[in-house]
This record gives C-alpha cells, sequence and structure tokens, in this order.
C-alpha cells in the first residue's frame, strides 16, 4: 500500500526506525548543491533496498533519516548500507571529499543513535548531538 506522500508501507507489518549520524569532515566542505546532492543520494539508496523515507534532516551537525521498512531488516544494516553506500557515492560526486577520505578513512564519525519511533524525544537525540561535539573537540 502506498499513502498520500509516496510512503510504502507493508500491509502485515513494518518498522519505523529513526537512524542519527554525524559527519566527520568540517562545514566548509558543504557547498551550495551538497544538501540537495546527499538528500538525493540517501533516497536513491533507500528506493534500491526498498526501504521508505519518512523523514530527513540534513544539517551541518547530523543526518537524521527516519525510514519504514520490514521487520525482517535490522536497523544497524540499515545504517550501515546508508553510510557505506554514500560515502562511495558522495566521494564520487565531490573530489574535495575524496581527499578528505583518503587522510581520514571515513566520512561518517562512528557513533551514531538508532531507535524505533516513538521512543525517542527531541531531548535525547539533542543530548547525543552535544555529547558527540563535546567529544569532537
Amino acid at each position: 500500500m502506498i499513502l498520500n506522500d509516496g510512503i510504502q508501507i507493508y500491509p502485515e507489518c513494518s518498522m519505523q526506525y529513526r537512524l542519527v549520524w554525524c559527519p566527520r569532515f568540517s562545514s566548509e566542505i558543504w557547498g551550495k548543491d551538497f544538501v540537495p546532492g546527499i538528500t538525493a543520494i540517501i533516497n536513491d539508496i533507500c528506493a534500491q533496498y526498498r526501504y521508505s523515507v519518512k523523514e530527513l534532516q540534513i544539517d551541518k551537525k547530523y543526518i537524521l533519516v527516519v525510514v519504514i521498512c520490514k521487520p525482517t531488516v535490522a536497523p544497524s544494516d540499515i545504517l550501515k548500507t546508508l553510510m557505506a553506500m554514500s560515502t562511495i557515492a558522495l566521494i564520487r560526486k565531490y573530489s574535495s571529499l575524496r581527499i578528505f577520505y583518503a587522510k581520514n578513512g571515513s566520512l561518517w564519525d562512528k557513533k551514531c543513535m538508532l531507535s524505533t519511533v516513538g521512543r525517542v524525544n527531541k531531548g535525547i537525540m539533542e543530548g547525543f548531538l552535544d555529547n558527540w561535539l563535546k567529544q569532537k573537540t
């Protein structure tokens, strides 16, 4: 079944997960076309793996994706897939990230947050991001 906003819902059962991860690269790398570029990349990856994107927020400090998928898919696998596939696509698209990746070995920080939708409020997510920023400096 597909809802009005194009989100696919599995009739038998579906799960919603909130995934948050942070970039390791500085905000100077972000150009005007970076947010639309990474938005398209994440949407393409989700479509390829048949995850429905319910919400997508891209900020210079974090990326938040809420996905709907079958319950047989582990949220950690979704996160690993999004991080790995987006790294490849971003390196192909932005040459400045290729240099950063060669020096640092990863575009994304190892710290991330996974939760089911409804279990985490905004305060918990902000606490996660504040902790991450404190440890980064």
